[in-house]
Parts: C-alpha cells; sequence; structure tokens
C-alpha cells in the first residue's frame, strides 16, 4: 500500500478516537450539569401492628405413639389383610394365623370340661347321702368328709378345664391380629405363609402421624415465661413447618416439659402435639418451630427485604425529602416474612427494592411495586 494512502487512513481512525473521546466527555459534562443521577426504588411505610411473641427454634417430629405389632400365639401366616404404607384404623385386620391346632385345642378344652362337669354333679350328689347318712347316724363323720373333699377336688379340676377353655378362645383370637390403634402401617415383615413364633419379632409397625409430636429446645431463659403458664394449665400455643417453608404452618400446642434444664446446652426440651390432620408432616421430619409466648400490641414491622446485612450490623434505607438515608436497626425477631425492628419509627417509608443501586445520600424515585412506574 502507497504511503500516503498508509498516512491518510492512520488519521482518520486519529480523528475518529478524538471525536469518541469528546463527545463521551460532553454527555459526562451533560450528566453533571444535570445534578446526581436519580435511583429508582420501591418503598413501604413501616407499620405498627400487634405481633405475637414468639421463640424460634428447630425440632424433629415424632409419632404420637408407636407400636410393633407381634404374634401372640405360633404358626403359620394365612394372609396379611393391608398394604404397606396404608393408614388403618384401630380394630382394622391386619394379619390372619392358621387357627387349626387351636381349634382342636378348644375342643379338647370343652371335652374335659363336660366330663369336669359330670364328675362334679356326681360327686355332690354323693356328699348329699353320705351328709343324710352321717345324721341319722348310719354313716361316719369321716366317710361324709371324705365325700365333701373329693366333692371340692372335682370342683376345683372343673376351674382349671373351664380356664383351659377361656385360654384355647383367647389363642384362637389371637390368631386373628387387629390394628390396636389409629396409624399408617411401615414395612411389612412377614409375608403370608411365614411361620411366626411368639417371641417379640415385629410383624409390622404402626405409627400413628395424626396427631404428631415435635420435640425441640429452647433456650433456658424462658423458662420463667413457660413453667407457671403450664402449671396453670394454660394453652401455650406452637407452630411447626417445614423447615424454610412457613406457609402452611401447623397449629398445636405444649403437653411436656422436660424436669431438668440441659446444662450442656443451656436448653429446656419441649414436646408439642400437633393435630397434623392433612398430615402436612411426617415423622422424622426437622421443621421449624415457633414457640407463642405472648401478643407485642405496638411492634414495629417491615417487610424482610427491608433489612439489609452489613459488616457492622443490620441496616435499612429510609427515603426522606427524596434522598435515601442509611438507618442501623436490630431485628428483635421474625414473624412469617416480616421483622420486628428497633431503630425506625412508624410510618416512615423504607426501601425494600432498589437497595443495591443507593448510598447514603443517594437521589432516589419512588416507584410502584406492581407495575415498576411512578406511584
Amino acid at each position: 500500500m502507497p504511503s500516503r494512502w498508509l498516512a491518510r487512513s492512520v488519521g482518520v481512525s486519529v480523528m475518529v478516537l478524538v471525536g469518541s473521546m469528546l463527545s463521551s466527555c460532553e454527555r459526562e459534562v451533560a450528566r453533571t450539569e444535570r445534578g446526581p443521577r436519580v435511583v429508582p426504588v420501591v418503598v413501604t411505610e413501616v407499620v405498627e401492628k400487634a405481633v405475637p411473641v414468639e421463640v424460634c427454634a428447630v425440632g424433629s417430629t415424632t409419632p404420637h405413639r408407636t407400636v410393633e405389632i407381634v404374634a401372640q400365639v405360633n404358626g403359620q401366616v394365612r394372609g396379611e389383610h393391608f398394604v404397606e404404607g396404608q393408614p388403618v384404623k384401630a380394630g382394622d385386620l391386619l394379619f390372619t394365623i392358621d387357627t387349626r391346632a387351636y381349634e382342636s385345642a378348644l375342643g379338647a378344652a370343652r371335652a374335659n370340661l363336660a366330663r369336669a362337669e359330670s364328675l362334679v354333679k356326681q360327686a355332690r350328689a354323693e356328699e348329699a347321702r353320705y351328709r343324710t347318712l352321717a345324721e341319722q347316724g348310719l354313716a361316719s363323720q369321716q366317710d361324709y368328709d371324705q365325700a365333701r373333699a373329693e366333692a371340692e377336688a372335682l370342683e376345683a379340676a372343673l376351674h382349671a378345664d373351664r380356664a383351659a377353655v377361656s385360654g384355647a378362645a383367647v389363642d384362637i383370637g389371637f390368631t386373628r391380629i387387629r390394628a390396636p390403634i389409629d396409624g399408617r402401617t411401615g414395612t411389612l415383615l412377614v409375608r403370608a405363609g411365614s411361620v411366626v413364633r411368639a417371641d417379640g419379632s415385629p410383624m409390622v409397625v404402626i405409627r400413628q402421624t395424626k396427631p404428631l409430636d415435635v420435640r425441640f429446645a429452647v433456650p433456658e431463659r424462658y423458662l420463667a415465661a413457660i413453667r407457671p403458664r403450664l402449671a396453670r394449665g394454660e394453652v401455650v400455643d406452637v407452630m411447626a413447618w417445614p423447615l424454610g417453608d412457613p406457609k402452611h404452618p401447623v397449629r398445636g400446642h405444649v403437653t411436656f416439659m422436660e424436669n431438668t434444664v440441659t446444662s450442656a446446652t443451656g436448653t429446656i426440651d419441649l414436646k408439642a402435639e400437633l393435630p397434623n390432620l392433612d398430615e402436612a408432616l411426617w415423622p422424622g421430619q426437622l421443621v421449624d418451630v415457633a414457640l407463642r409466648l405472648g401478643v407485642d400490641d405496638k411492634a414495629l414491622v417491615v417487610p424482610e427485604a427491608a433489612v439489609q446485612p452489613g459488616q457492622d450490623g443490620d441496616h435499612a434505607y429510609v427515603v426522606v425529602g427524596g434522598a435515601a438515608e442509611l438507618r442501623k436497626v436490630r431485628v428483635l425477631r421474625q414473624v412469617a416474612a416480616e421483622f420486628v425492628v428497633e431503630g425506625l419509627a412508624k410510618g416512615e417509608k423504607v426501601v425494600v427494592d432498589g437497595q443495591i443501586r443507593l448510598a447514603p445520600g443517594s437521589r432516589v424515585e419512588i416507584q410502584s411495586p406492581a407495575t415498576g412506574g411512578k406511584p
């Protein structure tokens, strides 16, 4: 390429670059002349309202009752009458065990009972005869006493035979195993055809999920607020929900407080009963728990989004005279998606969206949260 064309090309590039720099400088000057940048934000008012005073903790759910179903008699399982995981009611048939051996034993016991009843009848008649003869002097007192003793011995044997009949009938009843409580069945541990023994090995485990219990611990400083209420028989309310999902809490009440403070952690263990009618919670689940101790009638409340963490603590931006003012706040507690705070005043406007672009003293333009436009 001829040198004159190269020089012309370089000159044009330099001119374009210089023109671009001048345009940038002009835009910056224009921005400076217009004043500081205005930041669009969404705000809400600090509200004063009645808020429950709650102690938050993490707990674990446990079945209200757990029953291991075990065989009371030996025999072969003829059938299982439920499906694993199925809810059952108290009295529902779970298993049947072969009854033939027990029906045979019952028949033999009844036969022995009938024989014993006949012998007792005969012995009582013999006793009465000897009593009459003894009164007439035709039999000795010793003969009468012997007849009476034989009748009493046969009556004792009769009672034993009646007990044997009852025991055999009970054994037949044990061949039909029914649910002792309402609950939900677990893993089926024996199947039809299996031989079971009355040795305590479980056939299935039933856990009651309605109601459900939740166990949790709170700092011992709350002992003075909880113990008197329980002693007076007052209801101490509790709410529980899956970790991080407070939208559908399950409500219940405290039913038990441990009789000692755990010295290693400085906490007191509590148990609450939850109706759990829709089985929103499951045994063994970790849950967030809120223990309600009262109501704060004049709590200052802001949305969770209004409070931002910082190196020197929590803070919030308050809009004062069209500018953002950084305010240190103290979060007293959280209730659902709101914070109860100190450091703000009722009716002040706090920023809930747009804080990332703010600095203390920034000019702000309040936007509508619904449309993103001006209110």
